[in-house]
């Protein structure tokens, strides 16, 4: 299925907004100018029960992993396989362990938004205070910052990243 619609931008210049769907490919919602260059995309990817999500504005893109529809709990294992090739190697054998990929997918985020804190707050590589053990550090060797950042990159919202990169 496919629509078109063009409307008026505040300047009162012509917008074109294209939506196309299928069972297989997903949702994508295209907005474009007068002269056909793509102003914004938003993409709706299905996976197991729900969607993958990529807002993409000019160049910068970010990836929002799911929207879950499914009603029971999910586990990071349960959508891994849909990360194979948006992860690095390394990440994705780490994502792989068993002690891992059996975290609830709401423990897993809490996890990593509790690592993107520990390295703003930057105590150190040695350091095990009070929420250290609700971080994935100790969840097994290889887990470091460059890791950390990386899965911030693809299951976080960029309000978080501000934090890793300072």
């Amino acid at each position: 299925m496919e629509f078109m619609q063009e409307m008026v931008d505040c300047d009162g210049l012509p917008i074109f907004i294209q939506i196309t769907a299928s069972q297989e490919e997903g949702i994508s919602v295209c907005v474009t100018d007068f002269d056909h260059k793509p102003l914004g995309q938003l993409e709706l990817k299905p996976n197991f029960n729900g969607y993958h999500v990529c807002l993409q504005v000019g160049v910068q893109r970010q990836i929002i992993p799911f929207i879950d529809l499914s009603s029971g709990g999910r586990y990071l294992g349960d959508i891994l396989a849909g990360y194979r090739g948006v992860v690095s190697g390394k990440t994705f054998s780490i994502l792989a362990r068993q002690e891992i990929r059996r975290l609830p997918l709401s423990e897993f985020l809490n996890r990593l938004a509790n690592s993107v804190e520990h390295d703003a707050f930057r105590p150190g590589p040695t350091w095990h205070g009070s929420n250290w053990s609700e971080t994935l550090y100790p969840m097994g060797r290889g887990i470091g910052p460059k890791t950390i950042e990386e899965l911030a990159k693809i299951f976080l919202n960029e309000e978080v990243l501000k934090n890793v990169s300072g």
